[in-house]
């Protein structure tokens, strides 16, 4: 699960910017 969750944290930013409710409901 940690590698799964940094590589996540590293495309949260610039995806969440985008759509952060579409990245929670997928």
């Amino acid at each position: 699960q940690s590698s799964c969750h940094e590589r996540r944290v590293q495309e949260s930013p610039r995806r969440l910017k985008r759509h952060p409710e579409r990245k929670d409901n997928r």
